[in-house]
């Protein structure tokens, strides 16, 4: 109270106040509101930051940009995951997606990222009624794993959960066929991919013989790994989220960000999750001051 009666503080308070009272008024609000109603898919200033000057180290929750509408909500943790990235000016060279089905996965992808270059890897392309077609994307139709050769799939009755692996009743099997076998490192290798890139792996229980066929390219090219993770095994060839994760700490990446996760529609049961990995070294490349602010 004694620091208000004084004139020379109250001159300053009017002073500020002043000074701000055009940030609130309805004019700036309703054009803000506006914007954000008429452009929900783009990041907006806020207007009213100028008057609380919030410091770095203020606690604040970080925002994501919104996926587009007309992106499905599967892949809505993917995209503001790649919007991440992106800010923290991550731009791949390349994009290696393994298990791609119909190459909805790398669109999502591509809204971020339109320029890199996109290897999709799956041996049912044929088998989707349609598939999603990209400038840059090149296709190989195989199944990745640690080896190059053939191999018999089980066909599941919606393609989805097709797998190296048996999955019994779970797989909902429709038929086996005979598919040609490649490593990562192999198509890699062939296709003649420079710089650095991303991988990411969604083989229904089979993403560790995936890992096991990529280790020149995981060692030499690669940042980031995407993984669906299982936490309940379907069968003894199958790993568990938890080995997962100590495999991929031997292959130098260590758990970055949780980009979804799957739930028994019975049950409520966590069962998989979509986990993005970061090469361990690659946090002193980035950016610190957004790499290690809290507030956005």
């Amino acid at each position: 109270v004694d620091w208000l009666c004084r004139p020379e503080n109250q001159s300053r308070c009017r002073k500020a106040a002043f000074e701000l009272a055009s940030i609130f008024s309805s004019e700036v609000g309703t054009k803000a509101i506006w914007q954000r109603l008429r452009e929900p898919n783009t990041v907006h200033t806020d207007p009213y930051a100028p008057a609380f000057n919030p410091l770095p180290s203020d606690f604040g929750y970080y925002l994501p940009q919104s996926a587009p509408a007309n992106l499905p909500e599967d892949f809505h943790g993917t995209y503001e995951a790649f919007q991440v990235l992106s800010g923290l000016n991550y731009k791949p060279d390349f994009v290696i997606d393994v298990g791609a089905s119909t190459g909805i996965w790398s669109h999502a992808a591509t809204l971020v990222w339109p320029r890199s270059r996109y290897i999709l890897i799956d041996p049912l392309f044929k088998r989707y009624p349609s598939t999603i077609e990209h400038p840059r994307f090149e296709r190989v139709e195989a199944g990745a794993s640690n080896r190059d050769g053939e191999t018999v799939i089980e066909v599941s009755e919606d393609l989805y959960n097709s797998s190296l692996i048996s999955l019994g009743e779970l797989g909902k099997q429709a038929e086996k066929i005979a598919i040609d076998l490649v490593k990562v490192d192999t198509v890699a290798k062939e296709r003649k991919l420079t710089g650095r890139g991303l991988l990411k792996i969604d083989v229904q229980f089979a993403e560790h013989l995936v890992v096991q066929g990529a280790a020149s390219i995981l060692q030499e090219q690669i940042d980031f790994v995407l993984l669906e993770l299982t936490l309940v095994r379907p069968n003894d060839r199958a790993k568990t989220l938890i080995e997962m994760f100590n495999m991929m700490d031997e292959y130098g990446f260590v758990y970055f960000d949780d980009l979804g996760e799957w739930r028994s529609p019975a049950t409520g049961r966590l069962e998989q999750k979509d986990i993005l990995f970061i090469r361990k070294d690659l946090e002193d490349l980035l950016p610190k001051e957004t790499l290690y602010r809290k507030s956005a």
